[in-house]
């Protein structure tokens, strides 16, 4: 037990010493239109009467830069369902015909299921549903990031669901998810007609399921059960024709829509950090400049000049418990330590080979 507490002592030293590598981008490879924001760390701190080339010495010459990702991005083709037999896995073919450009269901089916494509995570999906019953009493609608999918009955697969149609006593954009039994998440009433071509559009990205009924954002919230599948049509005992189904990647202008932030993050180099206002014995917070390198992109960073703990009044001592690292040095020591090191120097004294 003792051996083992000093290996993982001076493994937390060590650890505590080792620079924490981060890929860096030359500035030539990085797009300014793209760069949201740059993150240069901070604020630093130096003592009263540091000098002013001490003082840049505490500046990074690294920073993080944040780069439009998909927030921006054009929307990508991923599978456009042709709309015949072969493209679809039918789970009861004897109520599916393909006719006049459209896949029907014109039979009623208790376990009527159809997937197209290949497996998917972040999508969109597209189609245009129609309802032929003209008194429906259930609804119709897309699978999504669907597996174990069998024709035992129409909930017999593990994945997400909306569809449009009667729910209760009601017509209604139905969510929810089957695992082998089907589990209701929403209803969100709705205007529903028979004969009326609908325009439904699912959004997963992560853990986001948002839902657009004929381009309006009826549905969106977390969900974690399911992260990836194959995608389709499904229905209980419905009458149905669809006459278009796309999945795509998702665009900026619905990424921004559901509130989401994804924005891609690199590192890049700066140099010429400079403050001409500086004055180290003057008690304050100073403004330091640069530019990223090969670039006329200004950086900033701030850094307090502080008094000496010897010249600070009304110091007291705290609980260690009540002591909280929040900034993002020492979390990446951290990080490298249960992550690498840790790991690392365990398997190689397990092995007899050492700590390292």
């Amino acid at each position: 037990m003792k051996t083992t507490f000093r290996i993982l002592s001076f493994l937390l030293l060590t650890a505590l010493m080792l620079p924490y590598l981060a890929p860096t981008a030359r500035a030539e490879e990085i797009d300014e239109g793209s760069i949201l924001s740059v993150d240069a760390g901070g604020p630093y701190t130096v003592i009263y009467s540091t000098k002013y080339e001490d003082a840049l010495k505490e500046l990074p010459s690294t920073v993080t830069v944040n780069l439009a990702g998909e927030k921006t991005a054009e929307s990508e083709k991923l599978h456009t369902a042709k709309l015949e037999k072969s493209d679809w896995t039918l789970f009861d073919p004897s109520a599916v015909t393909f006719a006049d450009g459209k896949i029907k269901i014109n039979k009623v089916s208790s376990k009527v299921k159809a997937l197209t494509g290949g497996e998917y995570g972040n999508f969109v999906v597209e189609a245009t549903l129609r309802g032929t019953a003209s008194a429906p009493d259930n609804n119709f609608g897309i699978m999504l990031r669907a597996t174990n999918v069998t024709d035992a009955n129409a909930d017999s697969y593990h994945g997400y669901y909306v569809g449009i149609g009667k729910y209760g006593s009601g017509y209604a954009l139905t969510v929810g998810y089957a695992l082998n039994s089907w589990n209701v998440i929403k209803n969100v009433p709705i205007n529903y007609k028979p004969n009326v071509d609908y325009k439904l559009k699912v959004l997963m990205f992560e853990n986001t399921l948002a839902v657009w009924l004929d381009g309006k954002l009826l549905y969106k919230n977390e969900h974690t059960l399911f992260n990836k599948g194959r995608v389709g049509l499904r229905t209980y005992k419905q009458l149905f024709e669809c006459s278009s189904f796309e999945v795509r990647t998702p665009s900026g202008e619905e990424l921004i829509e559901c509130g989401l932030n994804a924005v891609k993050q690199t590192e890049a180099k700066v140099s010429g950090w400079s403050c001409p206002d500086y004055d180290g014995k003057t008690v304050g917070t100073y403004t330091f400049t640069a530019k990223l390198e090969n670039s006329d992109h200004e950086v900033k960073a701030a850094v307090n000049v502080v008094r000496p703990f010897g010249m600070i009044e009304n110091i007291r001592s705290v609980p260690y418990s009540d002591v909280k690292i929040t900034d993002g040095f020492f979390r990446e020591y951290i990080k490298q330590m249960i992550c690498v090191v840790v790991p690392t120097a365990i398997k190689n004294v397990e092995g007899a080979k050492g700590g390292f």
